[in-house]
């Protein structure tokens, strides 16, 4: 469920939001965007980057997440000192080489 309302932000910067009786009670994400005016115009570029990443949140923390876990992985590897092995076997039936591999490429017709 997804809900927009436009709000005035007072000089103060506190806001009371009254909320639809059919949003369900517990914990909520508020995003705010502010809208550009005169004083201080906000740019379509930056607008659009912040969709985009609310759009895509999830994707980017995944993704920061693997990036982590892969730097802890050689952090600790100077920590101990220690080298680790891969396990033979480790990657079988993960990758599929084409029947016709080794086969003539069409592209490369006119240089054999």
């Amino acid at each position: 469920m997804s809900i927009t309302q436009t709000v005035e932000i007072p000089a103060n910067h506190r806001l009371t939001i009254d909320v639809p009786p059919e949003v369900p009670t517990g914990q909520a994400k508020i995003y705010f965007f502010p809208i550009s005016t005169d004083k201080e115009p906000v740019q379509r570029s930056e607008a659009r980057d912040i969709e985009l990443f609310r759009l895509h949140a999830d994707e980017l923390n995944a993704e920061a997440e693997d990036v982590l876990s892969y730097q802890n992985m050689y952090l600790d590897l100077e920590e101990t000192g220690q080298k680790k092995v891969p396990v033979f076997g480790c990657a079988k039936g993960k990758y599929r080489m084409a029947e016709d591999f080794d086969a003539p490429l069409e592209d490369f017709k006119d240089y054999m």
